[in-house]
């Protein structure tokens, strides 16, 4: 049995909040196909940016083993130690979808200048510099995962919404004012009853 007053009041205000939750369910829904849409498009483009990177990555690293490989043990530990690098990154925001996504970016990019003693010394600093050619590349692709992640997580949120409305409260506001529409109706059957018989038990009355 449903818990709601059968009235005309009560019906209005039902009808009422169910043009609302079917225009919410719409917009709602509009919104996830656009988010899903974008998420495919950011997948898409996050998969070529990490395979390209990926590829740089490879013969990066293989020249940098080759060049450790050949160098006296601690060397180049000391060489990297003692020349450090430098690097800033900022964070700006940018909102889609009433998401606020980080955008990273570097303000300051600067490569550990070594001494030039040998050739260990050029062929390091040249793989250094491979390595630190990428640094913007995985700033980006970072940039990137993380707006997925987010997105993620709102189409998520998103489709619990949707799922809600088109499976639990239209339902229910449906069944609530069909109960009462019949309830109404079943009333006014009643009430059209009870007025024809009084009406008759008047004639009868004026008849005799």
């Amino acid at each position: 049995m449903l818990r709601v007053n059968p009235n005309r009041m009560e019906l209005m205000k039902l009808r009422r909040r169910l043009i609302i939750a079917r225009r919410g369910h719409k917009l709602l829904k509009d919104k996830l196909d656009e988010m899903m849409k974008y998420f495919l498009q950011l997948l898409s483009e996050l998969g070529t940016l990490r395979e390209d990177i990926e590829k740089k990555l490879e013969v990066t690293y293989q020249n940098f083993s080759f060049i450790w490989s050949k160098a006296p043990t601690g060397v180049l530990e000391n060489l990297i130690g003692a020349y450090p690098g430098k690097m800033e990154v900022a964070e700006k925001r940018k909102t889609v979808f009433n998401i606020s996504m980080p955008e990273y970016e570097i303000k300051e990019l600067e490569e550990p200048k070594l001494p030039f003693l040998s050739t260990t010394n050029l062929f390091l600093e040249r793989s250094i510099r491979e390595f630190a050619s990428l640094i913007p590349e995985l700033i980006e692709l970072a940039s990137r995962e993380r707006a997925l992640f987010l997105l993620g997580e709102e189409i998520e949120r998103t489709k619990r919404r949707v799922n809600a409305l088109e499976n639990t409260v239209i339902p229910q506001l449906e069944e609530q004012i069909k109960f009462i529409s019949f309830k109404l109706d079943e009333m006014d059957r009643e009430s059209r009853t009870r007025l024809l018989k009084v009406k008759k038990m008047l004639e009868e009355a004026a008849l005799g």
